[in-house]
Parts: C-alpha cells; sequence; structure tokens
C-alpha cells in the first residue's frame, strides 16, 4: 500500500505485525535512512544488511532469511541498500510466503511509475511504500520539531515575522516618497513666515 506524509510517522513508530515489506523510495535519500531508523528503534531490532546482488541472483534467499529464527533470538531487521527493480523478485517470494519472523526495509532511490518493485510494494497490504522528498516550509517545520521531540527536546515553532517586515518597509518606502514634498511646503511656510517678519521690520 501507499503511505501518505501523514501515516508514514504512525506506520514506522508504530509498526504492524502484517507488514513485512517497507520501501523507502525518492530523491530525498536522508530521509527514507531516517524512516528506517525509526522503524528500527520501534521494533527494538538488529540491522541485519543484504547485498541487493544476493537477491537478484538468488531471489529465494530473502524469504529465507526473512523467515529464519534468529540464532539468539533478538529481533531482526533485515536492510538493503541501495534497492531497485533487480531485487523485485525476491520481495515477491517474500511476499508470497506464508510467513516471516524479520521485515524487511529497502532503501531505493527515484522510482519511476512503471517500476516492478514500486508496484509490488503498493498492491500488497502486506508492504508499504513512501516517496521522500525534501520537506519545504511547514514541512520542515514539523520534521525539525517531530525530531526534537524524540530525543527529548522540545522545540518551539518560529516566530511568523516576514509579513510585518514587509509592512514596515512598505510604510518607509511610502515615506520617504512623499518626503521631499514635505520639505517644499516647510521651506514654503518658512519663507511665508519671515516675509511677514520682514514686512513688519
Amino acid at each position: 500500500m501507499k503511505a501518505s506524509k501523514r501515516s508514514i510517522g504512525r506506520a514506522v513508530d508504530q509498526p504492524d505485525a502484517e507488514l513485512r515489506f517497507y520501501l523507502f523510495h525518492g530523491p530525498d535519500d536522508a530521509q527514507s535512512r531516517a524512516l528506517g531508523d525509526r522503524l528500527l528503534q520501534a521494533l527494538g531490532a538488529a540491522r541485519l544488511i543484504v547485498n541487493p546482488g544476493t537477491i537478484k541472483s538468488d531471489p529465494a534467499s530473502l524469504a529465507d532469511e526473512a523467515g529464519a529464527i534468529s540464532m539468539f533470538g533478538d529481533t531482526r531487521l533485515i536492510w538493503i541498500e541501495p534497492a531497485g527493480d533487480e531485487i523485485a523478485a525476491g520481495i515477491e517470494a517474500l511476499l508470497e510466503a506464508p510467513g516471516v519472523e524479520s521485515p524487511v526495509v529497502a532503501i531505493a532511490g527515484t522510482l519511476r511509475r512503471t517500476s516492478a518493485l514500486l508496484k509490488l510494494a503498493e498492491s500488497s497490504d502486506r508492504a508499504i511504500a513512501f516517496a521522500a522528498y525534501a520537506p519545504e516550509g511547514a514541512d520542515a517545520e514539523r520534521m525539525v520539531i517531530d525530531v526534537g521531540r524524540r530525543v527529548g527536546l522540545k522545540i518551539s515553532p518560529p516566530r511568523r515575522t516576514a509579513p510585518t517586515i514587509r509592512r514596515s518597509s512598505a510604510r518607509s518606502c511610502r515615506s520617504s516618497r512623499f518626503m521631499p514634498t514635505r520639505r517644499r511646503k516647510a521651506r514654503k511656510s518658512f519663507r511665508r513666515r519671515w516675509s511677514r517678519r520682514s514686512a513688519l521690520n
């Protein structure tokens, strides 16, 4: 299934036991890795790195690894990076397996809409796919606040001062535009007073 910006945080912080494949793709690799790390932390798991070339040469090996019980009884998260369509056959075998012990996360770059890997992840209810793009504006602010919250820091949103600055600048421009006219009026007034005073004398 396809995750949205609002749902992906809950998906990695509160993992669903039914999900066995997480695909994080898109141009923002750092955000994709950060989501994988959040999932790793939420599961309390150890990272098991699997080379995508191994899966390409032996697609069934991924399902076998995911279905194996850890020798030490700990939770594992199988990590594949960089991922692409070369692992699609392995992911298909993983999604069709009767059961798994360890979920799989794949960090991919930008994938085409026709990508076999992307289609598998978005069409299966045992998988989730999220496209990571560099955050901007309010999204960037929320991300910073959220990261701070997870490490115990309270970060307040920035105060909105730009509109005030723009209005002040506009007033200054208007004032400077009419300044020569005010000076001319002041000079005329001074000359009139001076003329009257001279006439009296």
